[in-house]
Order: structure tokens, then sequence, then C-alpha cells
């Protein structure tokens, strides 16, 4: 009956008036503004600076929202189980700001508005609502040279509630509170500034200390270093402690969002996936990838852990050409290792725990909304019948059949069989550094742990690096680091992709027969064993690397440096895969299940034998069912057996 419902609903769909569409948009626009709340800071700049004359003497509210609609330009949203429109107000105001004309209106009544771009959104507010008073807040934002500020960004603080400053530094702010504020004043190259505003200021003068601190600080260039302050190409740099801030397992993903300009895409969020990165854009047809130097060697991101960063520097125009030629078309990140500090000890253990769950997830519809959906296809495509693929009787009695007989008469969840409701990360770091005044060394060791939201989908890492500093003399300097790295990625083999079938499987088709064995869903493809028990492919992969390096001062301001590196690394894979799934496992289910039905005991016990071990060709399982059915004609039976999932479908239910 639930599908004739959506047939008759189908049919008169064309037969909807305009009316009838308005009432669903304005019931649709109260269920949104039901489930949601609206903030409770707005910028109202525009509502004051918009006036109207509105004259109206106890006419209902909803002539009165009409009205200011049109003659503003607003649109204006009504929560309709918090407000009656058809309640009476008188209002009369000449050439008022809109924020006045409803905040006249609505003083003394549990009624808030509030205002996004164009839309002005009415609901019901906690306390009364009293009539305000505009309050406008100028003032003008210079350096410590008197030089105006242009663009500086100045808030309230607590509030959305923001302006930029023009050219000559000015800035006018309509203040959302009467009473004292503070001023949030920022500008990129100064130091953010708080100033309170009393009630009874209307206007302020704000000066901008210089961010001396980041003008000054180092950051590497090519085989050099330069002050910020000194640069004029396009440099950004990050520092490590942000980097270790964000639990990832590679460092190619601690990098998205942390630097303007660098693109960092990540195709997937399995365990030990990395992502990729685009300093200039697409530049060839070829490889788009940034050069990355680690420590004055060519390196790849991904084998350097984030907790052995100090600083990350990212050459985004042509000009790192000039240094490192062709290879540098796409940028350069310029990574620069931990390093001893001289004369200092230091000893830390940092150990990370998390849980992750997906934010959301579409939920699947169970197996009457599967036949539903069928039979519309086929309906939709021309079939005579609107049930012909699954009938009205059998809709109808499936679920009911369900609970007698599951096996026979699925709604299988695939969700929630193949997919987990949680993950867990771990990460373990070990460092130790010190030394004496000419020989320092720093060593850090890292173990990481990640499991995938499905079964046979972890990631596990070993990473060490030890950096040794030493100074033979005042004008040589020598240093020697060795870094190893270890880790093992297992994945379902087979290129097996479960959230994709997990989503994707029919509810019709059950994941196991009354014995326990696996079902055989549609034409043989049951995902579930294919996760569990089809094989893992587990990837390892090792790097091992040195570096020695020695630099030689003959006089200030003069460093010659020589650099000797051997990396040696490999990929190990195994690829584990069961027979699970190949033919034979697909004739023994058809052939098992025909036996059953026919009530050939010794033929079911043959297949189940083959069916089990999933090791033998058609012949040699027509041979077994031979030999086991005591002269049971099987070659003719086996020829003349209907399809598995016709008799589920169709044959079983006569």
């Amino acid at each position: 009956m639930q599908f004739k419902t959506e047939i008759e609903t189908k049919e008169r769909r064309d037969k909807i008036t305009t009316p009838n569409l308005f009432i669903i948009t304005v019931l649709s626009l109260a269920f949104l503004l039901g489930s949601a709340t609206l903030p409770a800071h707005a910028d109202t700049t525009l509502l004051q600076s918009t006036k109207i004359t509105i004259n109206h003497t106890n006419a209902p509210l909803s002539r009165i929202i009409s009205d200011i609609e049109q003659k503003s330009g607003y649109s204006i949203l009504v929560r309709l189980n918090d407000v009656d429109v058809t309640e009476r107000y008188t209002i009369n105001q000449t050439d008022t700001s809109i924020d006045d004309i409803l905040s006249t209106l609505f003083a003394g009544r549990q009624i808030g508005f509030e205002v996004d771009d164009t839309t002005i959104s009415i609901y019901a507010a906690r306390n009364p609502v009293t009539a305000r008073q505009s309050r406008n807040l100028t003032g003008t934002v210079s350096d410590t040279r008197g030089e105006a500020i242009i663009g500086a960004v100045v808030t309230e603080k607590g509030t959305f509630n923001s302006v930029p400053t023009d050219a000559d530094g000015r800035f006018s702010l309509p203040l959302s509170a009467t009473g004292d504020i503070t001023l949030v004043i920022s500008s990129l190259g100064f130091l953010t500034q708080e100033v309170t505003v009393t009630a009874s200021q209307s206007n302020v003068t704000v000066t901008l200390q210089d961010d001396i601190q980041s003008l000054d600080e180092v950051v590497v260039v090519g085989y050099g270093t330069a002050r910020k302050g000194d640069l004029t190409g396009a440099i950004s740099s990050v520092g490590g402690a942000a980097l270790t801030s964000r639990s990832t397992q590679q460092l190619s993903t601690a990098l998205q969002g942390q630097i303007a300009g660098v693109q960092v895409t990540r195709s997937e969020g399995g365990p030990g996936s990395s992502a990729s990165i685009r300093v200039r854009g697409v530049t060839t047809l070829s490889n788009n990838d940034p050069l990355v130097i680690v420590d004055g060697v060519p390196s790849s991101i991904n084998d350097v852990l984030a907790a052995d960063v100090e600083t990350m520097v990212v050459l985004k125009d042509a000009a790192a050409a000039s240094i490192y030629g062709s290879r540098a078309a796409a940028g350069v990140i310029l990574i620069t290792t931990k390093r001893a500090r001289n004369g200092q000890f230091e000893l830390d253990y940092n150990y990370e725990y998390s849980i992750d769950t997906p934010t959301t997830r579409p939920e699947n519809g169970d197996v009457i909304d599967w036949m539903n959906v069928q039979n519309e296809i086929k309906w939709n495509e021309g079939a005579a019948d609107p049930y012909s693929m699954y009938s009205q009787e059998l809709i109808g009695s499936w679920m009911a059949n369900n609970a007698t007989d599951p096996y026979h008469f699925p709604n299988t969840n695939w969700i929630d069989l193949m997919l987990k409701k949680t993950t867990s990360n771990q990460r373990h770091t070990l460092s130790v550094s010190g030394g004496t005044e000419k020989l320092r060394t720093k060593f850090n060791f890292n173990y990481q742990k990640g499991d995938g939201y499905y079964a046979n989908r972890s990631y596990e890492r070993y990473a060490g690096r030890v950096n040794n500093d030493y100074i033979v003399t005042p004008w040589l300097k020598a240093n020697v680091d060795l870094d190893f790295s270890k880790s093992s990625s297992i994945s379902p083999s087979a290129g097996l992709n479960p959230i994709y079938l997990a989503f994707l499987t029919s509810p019709y088709y059950g994941p196991r027969w009354e014995d326990g064995s696996w079902a055989d869903a549609k034409s043989g493809a049951n995902p579930l064993p294919a996760l569990l028990e089809g094989g893992t492919n587990d990837q390892g992969y090792y790097k091992f690397g040195a570096k020695m390096q020695l630099d030689v001062t003959p006089f200030k301001d003069l460093t010659l440096t020589a650099i000797h590196e051997d990396v040696e690394h490999y990929i190990r894979k195994v690829l584990e895969r069961k027979r699970y799934r190949d033919q034979a496992y697909k004739c023994c289910s058809g052939i098992l299940n025909f036996a059953r039905r026919v009530g050939g005991d010794r033929l079911a016990a043959a297949c189940r034998l083959a069916d089990s071990y999933g090791r033998y060709s058609f012949l040699e399982i027509q041979d077994i069912l031979h030999n086991q059915s005591e002269g049971l004609e099987v070659q003719e039976e086996v020829s003349d057996m209907p399809e598995h999932e016709n008799i589920r479908g169709k044959e079983y239910y006569k």
C-alpha cells in the first residue's frame, strides 16, 4: 500500500498549483528556521542606513512586513511557530531606518530580529526587546609615524561586527551595545591592539605598533638566510609547533591550511594517506610537485616527521629558479630539522591517543524502499505494471517473513556490517638532546599507528632521527645526521572499496546462510567475506638516510659548505588473496541451495565441502557431486538449475 501511495503522488505531481507551492515554500522555511538558531550578533549597518516611511494603524503583522519588504528591498523571514503574523500592530514612522522601525515595532515584546546580508529573520526572543538608539563610532587608525593604515580591521570585541579602514585610515562602526565596549584593531605587519571605548565616546584615535619580531624573523632562503623585513619575494614560513598541533600521520597533510597560497589536497582520508601540494598551481603536464629540500638535501616531504621540523619555508615565486633551476618551477619547500641547543639537556616524551568518528554519513533505505525504487525504475522505463519487478503482495509481507526467516527474507544493513562507528589513532614521541660546547646531539624517535573505518585497514610507522653537530675549530664545523623509517600500510586485496560497497550493496541480499556459510549476495559478489576473508595487501616502506656536512669559514661572512648524503630505501609488497569469491564458490553456492530445495542431503553435503574450501573447478565439483549423490544425474540437474538469485526472487515464493 505504501508504494501505491507513491505512484498516485507521482501521477498528481503536475497538478500542484502555484498557491500550493507558495504554502509549501513557507512551511519549508518555517521548518528550516525552526531547526537552527541564528547568531545573536548581526551587522545592522545596512539596516541603519536604509530609511523608509511607514504608517499602519491596527494592521496585522503580515501586512506591515509586506510593506517593509516592498519599500526596503529586504527579504523578511518569519519563524511561524514563534511569531503570530495575524496579531495587529500600530506603527507610524517617517524617514526612519529599518533598524529603528523594527525596534519600535517589537518594543516590549519577546520578538527579536537579525539581518544576514539582505535577509531579515524575525523570531521569538528570550527577553523583551527595547527600543534602541543608534550609536555610531568613528575614528582613525595610523602607525607610529602618523601615516594612515589602509585596510586595518576594526572589530567590536565579542561580535562579528567589524569594518575596514579606508584610504585615509578612517572608519565608521555602528555599535550593537550601548555601554562600554572594547575594540580590536588588527593589520598585517602590526601588533593587534585592544582599545576600551566608553559609552559617551563617539570618536577614537588608534596608533598601531610595528610587529618588529615578525620583521626580524630569520628565514631560510635558498642556501642562506635573510630577515623577513629585507625580503621582496613571495616567501611564507610556518613553525614546527603549528605542524605538530595537527594530529596527522603525514607532514604533507599537516601543512593543510597553514600557509596562504599553498594548496594542499587530500584524495582520501585513510590511515597513512598523504596529500598533494601545489605551490604555483599546475605548471606542466608532467610533475607539478614542489621541490622539497630537507637540511640542504632534496628529499620527500613525507619522509620527515612533523615532530622533527624546526621551520618550514615555502618559496613561491620564480626567483627560486635562480638558485635551484628548473626543479623550482613548481615552487620550493625548505625544511630545517631540530637540532640540540648549546649546553642544554632536554628529555621530552609525548603520547597522543585520539578517537575519530565520521562527522556525518548518509543513511540507506531498507529493503522495502529498495524494492519500491526498483519497481519505479521499471515503471519510469515504460513497464506496463508498476509492480513489474516485485509484487505488491511480496512487498507487503516481506518484513513479516523477515521476522521468522531472515535468511530468505533479509533486510541487511551493509553499512553497519562493513563500517566501524569509530576508529583510533595513537602516537608516541621520545626526544633526547644535549651535549657540550663543541659536541651536540639530538635524538628523536616516533611511533604511530592508526586504524581505518573498516577491517583490514591500518597504518603503522617507526621513525627516528639523530642530528649531530661538532665544532672542530672556530672556522670548521661538521654535521652528521642519520634518519630511518619503517612503515606498513595494510588494505584489503584486489582493490576492494568497502565504503563504496557498503552503500551500494542492496539490503535485499543477506550476508550468510543458516549454517553460517557466506551467502552469494548478487551474482556471488558478497562484499563482506571479500573484506574479512579476501586477503590483504601489505605494503612496507623502509628508508635509511645519512648526511655529512662540512662548513668552512675562511673569513667573516663567507662560508663554504660541502654535503654528502646517501639514502637507501625500498618497498616490500605482500599480497595475500583467498579464492572464496572464485567461480567454484559461485557454482557451489547455487548448487547447494538448489540441493536444499530438492532435498538432496548428500548432494548438499558434498557441495558444502567444495564451498568451504573453494578450491575446485566446476568440473571437479560435478565429479564430487556425482560420486556423492548415489546415481543422481548431476550434469542434468546442474544444467537445468535456475540461478540462485531467481530462486530467491521469484521461484522461492511460488
